[in-house]
């Protein structure tokens, strides 16, 4: 597994207000705590007229034990803050901590709602994607032979080749747990299949999504492929 780019590193947390903030003094102290290239300045980007829009931060630094933190973004949602590094979702959370703590006489995080992650990338793994799910084999046959009875396809005329998945999502009841984003896994757009190039979403740490994957390409390894499409007679059409 080649992890070839990190596109999103997010650490989130829920907060509520306490006290009453001024908002252009809390601009300023944020500019100039992170040294942010872009900050909100019209009174239109400052005083949202949705509060589903946030305050947001672009291109800051932080300095944690000697080491900088390039953060990508920040938002300030009336409700929930959103640190973005760009790199791993590990070091948008000690932003997000940081940012919690000088914060501390105005926002708190909300009790008993813990930090949330959201982190995307794109990795080229090993292993076949499209041929991991043996039991879908049957209904990818019988989609192959439908769209063959229509017309005489493929490059020298013939059945057409086998359908194969391209994407996984799983997320969990929201009624149950609210979580920041699904699970997907699929490939890339405009992408040869033997690129194994893949985009990845998972609402977990960065490191805790290469684990993750790493454990995914030993099922890739393991999975027999399923069986190949014969050019087999079309399923009659419906009767409807």
């Amino acid at each position: 597994m080649n992890i070839t780019a990190i596109l999103s590193a997010q650490a989130l947390r829920m907060t509520e207000i306490h006290k009453p903030i001024y908002v252009p003094d809390l601009v300023d102290a944020v500019q100039k705590k992170y040294g942010f290239v872009r900050v909100p300045t019209t009174p239109q980007e400052m005083l949202p007229a949705d509060e589903t829009t946030p305050l947001t931060f672009v291109h800051g630094k932080f300095v944690h034990e000697g080491r900088i933190i390039v953060i990508q973004n920040i938002q300030l949602f009336h409700r929930a803050i959103a640190v973005d590094s760009g790199s791993a979702s590990e070091d948008s959370g000690i932003v997000l901590d940081d940012l919690l703590s000088w914060t501390s006489e105005f926002v708190r995080p909300t009790a008993n709602l813990p930090r949330m992650y959201l982190t995307q990338m794109e990795a080229k793994l090993d292993g076949n994607f499209g041929f991991s799910y043996d039991r879908m084999s049957p209904l990818l046959m019988t989609l192959a032979r439908m769209i063959g009875s229509y017309a005489t396809l493929g490059p020298e005329g013939g059945f057409p080749p086998a359908f194969q998945l391209v994407s996984i999502g799983m997320k969990i009841n929201p009624a149950q747990y609210v979580l920041p984003c699904e699970l997907k896994i699929e490939r890339r757009a405009n992408q040869l299949f033997e690129s194994n190039l893949y985009f990845v979403q998972a609402p977990l740490m960065t490191d805790h999504v290469r684990q993750l994957l790493e454990e995914y390409e030993a099922v890739l390894r393991e999975a027999a492929p399923s069986p190949s499409v014969s050019p087999s007679e079309p399923p009659p059409p419906s009767s409807r």
